[in-house]
């Protein structure tokens, strides 16, 4: 009996510990290749720019980098457009050459790296691009690779084509709507780069489109008989996604969804910011409207008072004026207001002296000191002087009443600021 214990438990210890080696051990590549870049391991990667035009038109590049998850070889390859009807359409099939990563004695290469198509500009001088014959159905794109992919390698579509309908134009204001290619698969990240027209102004941030390499050159490639290789292509491939002045990322779409991104833009900085002025008016006007009423609320009140309550105030006295102070006062949330207004207008002045080298253009040490200077007092007096007119009409509670107006004001202008005139932010 001990002994077929014995050996039951022989057996278990045998069983856990090569389960331990076959968990403790790396998966081995096969020989001759490096399998760490390249792999998708929870979907594909797709990455778009979208350039608006002023006549609503939507210029798209976008590259989707795909890794082949079936036994079977993938010659095929589908997407949908949404929304809108595409035109000018070209679809090219991107590959990358294998490159060694250890050679012998003999200068024979004995590893090779398998391509990395995920990097997020690309590899340079070894892409091949050819053209992709496709049918359309209902929007519905079925492409024929002309590079096949075997079972666990990766390759990469880029598409291009101009389209009308993301865009509704009301009253000089562009309100877009962009929508991604739509693929019958899990996609692990979008990235999505908008630019306009160098004439244009993007809510958030004037937007030029300064690419390295004119994106309308994709257009013009060779037919699809031929292959071409170029690094001034694999730039212009590499930047799709890569900058904008309006960027957004979804990570984890499903099989069949898509991610949309809403932005505004138009051909007036002013028309842009129309609605936002009017609102920091209205919010402004309104506290200025309840400063007057809670001020004419409580002076009501201290008439009303019983006499026996009221204070005797001889005219002229300091001190019995400061007991009948009252701070909520329109004069001095409009003062406050005036300084922070001031202060406003110098900040954007001083930045535009930045801009144009203003201040640091001057090599005498006296003239640097003196516009420095200069500015401080300016702003001390933005600061200081409307407190300080308030102070000698009505006292030092008036003073303090505007500085806090003053930091109040600041605070909501702030708020404002952040709310109603939001800068996109570029994600690299």
């Amino acid at each position: 009996m001990r002994t077929k214990i014995f050996v039951f438990l022989m057996l278990i210890s045998l069983t856990w510990g090569n389960v331990g080696l076959a968990l403790s051990v790396e998966p081995i590549a096969p020989p001759g290749t490096d399998s760490s870049p390249g792999t998708l391991l929870f979907g594909q990667e797709h990455a778009y720019s979208v350039v608006f035009r002023g006549n609503g038109e939507a210029i798209v590049y976008a590259r989707m980098v795909v890794t082949n998850a079936n036994d079977e070889t993938m010659d095929t390859y589908s997407f949908q457009v949404s929304r809108v009807m595409p035109y000018e359409v070209a679809i090219y099939q991107q590959k990358i050459s294998s490159s060694c990563v250890r050679y012998d004695t003999g200068n024979k290469c004995l590893q090779y790296q398998i391509p990395d198509y995920t990097g997020r500009y690309g590899r340079r001088s070894y892409a091949e691009y050819k053209k992709v014959e496709y049918i359309v159905n209902s929007n519905v794109y079925e492409l024929s690779l002309p590079y096949p992919v075997v079972s666990g390698e990766t390759t990469a579509i880029v598409v291009a084509y101009a389209a009308k309908g993301y865009v509704n134009k009301s009253l000089g204001l562009y309100r877009f709507s962009f929508e991604t290619l739509r693929v019958p698969a899990r996609i692990s990240t979008v990235n999505v780069a908008v630019d306009v027209d160098s004439d244009l102004f993007l809510r958030g941030k004037k937007a030029q489109v300064d690419y390295d390499v004119p994106m309308t050159d994709m257009f013009m490639m060779p037919s699809a008989s031929k292959s071409v290789s170029s690094e001034t292509f694999d730039t212009m491939v590499g930047s799709i996604g890569a900058y904008g002045a309006l960027e957004k990322q979804a990570k984890s779409l499903a099989p069949n969804e898509t991610f949309i991104v809403n932005g505004t833009y138009s051909q007036s900085w002013f028309r842009l910011y129309t609605g936002s002025f009017v609102i920091a008016m209205v919010v402004i006007a309104g506290i200025i409207a309840l400063a007057y009423w809670g001020s004419r609320f409580i002076a009501k009140r201290k008439k009303i008072q019983p006499a026996s309550h009221q204070e005797v105030v001889t005219s002229g006295s300091a001190s019995n004026q400061s007991r009948h102070f009252n701070p909520f006062t329109v004069r001095h949330l409009v003062a406050g207001l005036i300084s922070v207004v001031c202060v406003a207008l110098l900040t954007y002045g001083v930045m535009l002296l930045g801009r144009f080298n203003v201040l640091g253009g001057s090599r005498e040490p006296i003239i640097q000191v003196f516009m420095v200077i200069a500015i401080g007092i300016a702003y001390i007096a933005a600061i200081s002087g409307p407190a300080a007119i308030m102070q000698a009409k009505n006292g030092i509670g008036s003073m303090w009443s505007v500085f806090v107006a003053e930091f109040l004001w600041l605070v909501l202008f702030v708020i404002l600021y952040l709310a109603l005139f939001p800068q996109y932010q570029v994600i690299y």
